[in-house]
């Protein structure tokens, strides 16, 4: 899978790649949150063929490039960016909505990071 993008591999591959990246936390991390915005119904799939997927353990730090792409976000960053980002993302992912607690707390965090660096 090296260097190719996430937006390039089918979703068995991700499936693969989370398999073989489970314990690194941080690329684990990520690897959840494009899977829950690109394939909200991953883990269920992941179910049904008898696989056990289990969220990482551990809540990792945040870091600028993970908080980048928890937001997928592109370099160079400004506020507005993190701002419009967030909202998207939450407006789609949060829990009221059917999105999950975990990556609700991911998505503020990566904003709350990005802002804070950005000051």
């Amino acid at each position: 899978f090296r260097n190719k993008l996430l937006s390039s591999l089918s979703l068995d591959d991700l499936l693969e790649l989370h398999s073989e990246c489970v314990a690194d936390v941080d690329s684990s991390q990520v690897l959840e949150a494009y899977l829950e915005r690109n394939h909200p119904d991953w883990r269920e799939q992941t179910q049904f063929s008898g696989e056990s997927v289990s969220v990482s353990s551990g809540e990792g730090r945040m870091d600028h490039q993970l908080a980048i792409e928890v937001l997928g976000l592109a370099e160079p960053i400004n506020k507005e960016d993190v701002i419009q980002a967030h909202r998207k993302l939450m407006q789609k992912l949060h829990p009221d909505r059917g999105g999950s607690d975990y990556l609700a707390k991911k998505i503020n965090s990566a904003k709350d990071f990005l802002l804070d660096e950005l000051e």
